[in-house]
């Protein structure tokens, strides 16, 4: 079985390389080479669904909120896997350089 998997924007790297070197049969897409870096969260839902993929995000705040409303409004998704960014140190952070935090500082 193939596992087609969809990288959020900001998931991290090194995750990906872990899985690309551990799991055979694996076929991972990022957001951003596909142009929906900017994506909405609905958008990525709706994309996701489309291309039967199942979508690996570090967005514990907003990405379950509306796969949740999805799901109860009768559309389907292929699978959300959440993995939060505290789990592993500078995931989904940009800190000093200016950008977001998603660690609460």
């Amino acid at each position: 079985m193939l596992h087609r998997l969809t990288a959020d924007h900001d998931f991290n790297a090194k995750i990906i390389a872990g899985l690309l070197a551990r799991v055979e049969r694996i076929d991972i897409v990022l957001l951003r080479e596909v142009g929906m870096q900017r994506a909405s969260d609905p958008e990525v839902l709706e994309w996701i669904d489309r291309q039967d993929r199942v979508l690996l995000s570090h967005d514990v705040n907003t990405m379950p909120r509306h796969a949740y409303a999805r799901l109860k409004s009768g559309r389907s998704i292929p699978g959300l896997v959440i993995v939060p960014s505290v789990a592993f140190p500078g995931a989904g952070t940009r800190g000093a350089r200016g950008g977001h935090r998603d660690d609460g500082a």
